[in-house]
């Protein structure tokens, strides 16, 4: 058991090392966005500096006159000073940008040393954690994380079915779209075969609603579990989307009356279509959250065998 300790310990060194290279490269990465835009605003100066200098040396015999004697000399001293101070700024600049980069750049290579840092200490506790439970000395506090990290595992996997059915009905409803497109015209029609290829048409739209009002009750089933398990409130969503075939049916028979185009048929899926991105946006909102909570109860974890390593040695 020593080794696998002394292991930990070793390895929890490295990604606390890792941590710390993380936040450096943000504020580093920070900076060279302050320091570019810093630049950009130099190079401006640079050119409008050299611009007055060039204006002033080409100053013609009446327009000198109109200076104050030795006003000309003085303030074509005084533009090339303020074009010197912008070049050396820029230059300053330029010298800066790259040392940023370069200690950027060593950072970078370092961080990515240690890209499996948290896997290898993952089972390493793992290890441990097994270790503990055959001595039975394992740490009752660890069973409250373990009930967590078990929740917020079950909540990331709905999360991702439910987001995966969303997008397999907005696939159908882009396909109800297209079809839709290709009848040129809607309403009654005099020529037998424009009714032929019209009904056609429309049975194909018809196959890939059913298609997607399946879909969508499936999303809807899952949005619902969602509220139940995990007290999640998309009530609400599900309510914007659970009438659909309905709608879409109503607002055939609009375009069919109105002998217009299949406009309100096309405005209902497209409206269908944005309410099923905000939501997907919503629940890969919720897996953000969710992960960053794993992840922290999984910290906590460690450092409780940490310690319990630690105060095992006297330390």
């Amino acid at each position: 058991m020593k080794d696998i300790d002394k292991k930990i310990l070793a390895i929890n060194k490295e990604l606390q090392r890792k941590e710390k290279i993380q936040i450096h490269l943000n504020n580093l990465m920070s900076l060279i966005e302050k320091r570019n835009l810093a630049l950009q605003e130099v190079e401006e100066k640079v050119r409008k500096e050299e611009q007055d200098v060039k204006k002033l040396e080409k100053l013609n015999l009446f327009s000198t006159f109109q200076f104050v004697l030795g006003s000309r000399e003085k303030q074509l001293e005084k533009e090339r000073q303020e074009f010197l101070q912008a070049v050396l700024k820029r230059k300053g600049l330029i010298e800066n940008i790259k040392a940023i980069e370069k200690e950027k750049s060593i950072l970078e290579r370092s961080f990515t040393s240690l890209h499996d840092i948290e896997t290898e200490l993952e089972k390493l506790i793992n290890t441990k954690t097994e270790l503990l439970k055959s001595n039975n000395s394992y740490p009752a506090a660890l069973n409250r994380y373990n009930e967590k990290l078990a929740s917020f595992d079950s909540r990331i996997r709905e999360l991702n079915v439910t987001i995966k059915q969303g997008e397999k009905a907005k696939k159908e409803l882009h396909k109800i779209i297209v079809n839709l497109g290709k009848v040129d015209n809607w309403g009654y029609k005099e020529k037998a075969s424009e009714i032929i290829k019209v009904n056609r048409q429309i049975d194909r739209t018809h196959k890939h609603v059913y298609i997607a009002n399946n879909f969508l009750q499936r999303y809807e089933e899952e949005l619902l579990d969602l509220t139940d398990h995990f007290e999640m409130r998309y009530r609400k969503e599900v309510q914007m989307l659970e009438k659909f075939l309905d709608q879409f049916i109503d607002c055939l028979i609009t375009d069919w009356i109105v002998r217009s185009k299949l406009e309100n048929s096309i405005h209902l899926v497209l409206n269908v279509i944005d309410k099923i991105t905000v939501i997907n946006a919503m629940l890969e909102y919720e897996m953000e959250k969710t992960n960053n909570y794993i992840k922290e109860e999984k910290k906590m974890k460690t450092e409780i065998i940490i310690n319990l390593i630690k105060k095992s040695k006297g330390e």
